[in-house]
């Protein structure tokens, strides 16, 4: 009986080791991510949306951002691209976001997408949850040794291939962007698999390879983060090529 209950005991207090902190990052950073909502949307493919107050989203979190007023409308106006709509003879509605289906956010609030503890669960760890494996690209060296276009193609890459990595790439240097634009096709790939990802995106950044900061944004199938294979849109960030810092759309804390 003395030897069962030692045993009993050392399990438990493994267990609080290896699981009870894992468990209590886990609180804290469900806590950090899904702020009090004004309002709360099931939607019909199983995500929950929280409305939060525009003046309470994740961004204001940032010590440089506490007290910041929000610009509603840009300082500098891009050209607008007339795109033709087909005419099909339907009238009906096309819905942008499946969620909206079953309500929206009041005015003042915005939509965001409520993270749960499976979501969590299946990064390595709560600290690594929507963030990027630190990568280092080597094309990004030779477009820097370039001052116009630079394509890339089969042809020009010279050095290895991560295994199972496809990537097409094309580049475009040049000085003081403000901003940008790109029309995407988007795609539901029909097989990704759990540890890996799909997307087609635009990313701006500057620096060198190995410390460039970037701005991207497209539509990813990224069952890691999301658990499931949908097409998504997203959006990603980092100031250290991905080292430390970044993640995607909202999942920083």
């Amino acid at each position: 009986m003395r030897l069962f209950l030692v045993f009993a005991i050392l399990c438990g207090l493994y267990y609080n080791e290896a699981y009870g902190k894992g468990s209590l990052d886990i609180d804290i950073k469900l806590k950090a991510l899904n702020k009090p909502a004004l309002k709360t949307i099931k939607s019909e493919d199983g995500d929950i949306i929280d409305c939060i107050d525009i003046y309470k989203q994740h961004a204001f979190d940032h010590p440089a951002l506490r007290n910041q007023k929000i610009q509603m409308k840009p300082s500098i106006e891009f050209g607008t691209k007339k795109t033709t709509i087909p005419n099909n003879g339907s009238s009906e509605q096309i819905t942008s976001q499946i969620w909206s289906k079953s309500g929206n956010c009041p005015k003042g609030t915005i939509p965001v997408r409520r993270v749960s503890r499976e979501d969590i669960s299946r990064a390595s760890s709560p600290s690594h949850f929507g963030r990027k494996t630190p990568h280092r690209y080597s094309f990004l060296d030779k477009a820097l040794q370039h001052k116009g276009n630079f394509n890339i193609t089969a042809e020009k890459i010279t050095h290895a291939r991560p295994k199972l990595r496809s990537e097409a790439v094309l580049i475009a240097l040049g000085f003081n962007f403000i901003g940008a634009q790109s029309d995407i096709n988007v795609w539901n790939p029909p097989r990704v698999q759990a540890s890996d990802y799909s997307s087609a995106q635009i990313w701006l950044l500057g620096g060198l390879s190995d410390t460039f900061e970037s701005i991207e944004a497209g539509w990813a199938v990224n069952p890691r983060v999301f658990g499931d294979s949908r097409t998504r849109l997203f959006t990603y960030w980092t100031k250290d090529g991905y080292t430390k810092t970044g993640c995607v759309n909202l999942l920083y804390s």
